[in-house]
């Protein structure tokens, strides 16, 4: 099964850069949503800071849906073009991690530090707060929406009750509704139900 490392939770930091006050956060992000949300979090808790500036990484080079490539954003938040967000993301992929969201709010010390200045700010900030982080290794499992009809409903559930599929919601109105959660063997399986008819797989997301 595929495998990749993240951070186990949330983690935050505090430096210091020529009167700059730097406050950084760290956490796992499975979407973008997720990393939206914990943007929004951080600008609440810092609601006077002009600078809030963030990078994330998520997904890896080969995904479990056989999807290719690896999601990324960085955001400057009013400083000098690349010299917040990508000195952020840098740090990220320098630890070689994954599904991780980084969030540095600066506040003005009196003295301008500069594009270097800033990058080495912005760098050192994300660098502290991932060494403040613990990191594990994952497995990437994926959800999935699977809609049966009432009467392919013994048929769907003698797949579903296999090994490497969790059932993690049920529901029936006017169709049996399952949302499911596999990993590596249980997405043979449901490869395997799609050779029937009347039996839809919709993925929802990979998550872990």
């Amino acid at each position: 099964m595929l495998q990749y490392r993240t951070i186990a939770s949330k983690s935050d930091g505090f430096l210091k850069d020529r009167g700059s006050k730097l406050h950084a956060y760290a956490a796992h992000s499975v979407t973008e949503d997720d990393a939206k949300a914990f943007v929004n979090e951080v600008q609440l808790q810092q609601p006077k800071c002009r600078h809030v500036c963030f990078a994330y990484r998520m997904g890896t080079d080969e995904q479990p849906d056989g999807k290719q490539g690896r999601l990324f954003r960085t955001y400057d938040a009013g400083e000098l073009s690349g010299s917040a967000g990508q000195p952020i993301l840098n740090r990220i992929d320098g630890r070689d991690i994954t599904n991780v969201i980084i969030v540095v709010a600066r506040y003005f010390g009196g003295t301008k530090l500069g594009f270097s200045g800033l990058v080495r700010a912005y760098r050192d900030a994300a660098g502290h707060v991932l060494e403040r982080a613990a990191l594990v290794t994952r497995k990437w499992r994926e959800q999935y929406l699977v809609r049966c009809p009432f009467d392919s409903i013994d048929q769907v559930m003698n797949f579903l009750s296999r090994d490497g599929v969790t059932i993690l919601e049920q529901q029936f109105y006017n169709k049996w509704m399952f949302r499911v959660e596999v990993g590596e063997h249980g997405q043979s399986l449901l490869n395997d139900l799609k050779r029937f008819s009347r039996i839809s797989i919709e993925p929802l997301s990979i998550n872990s």
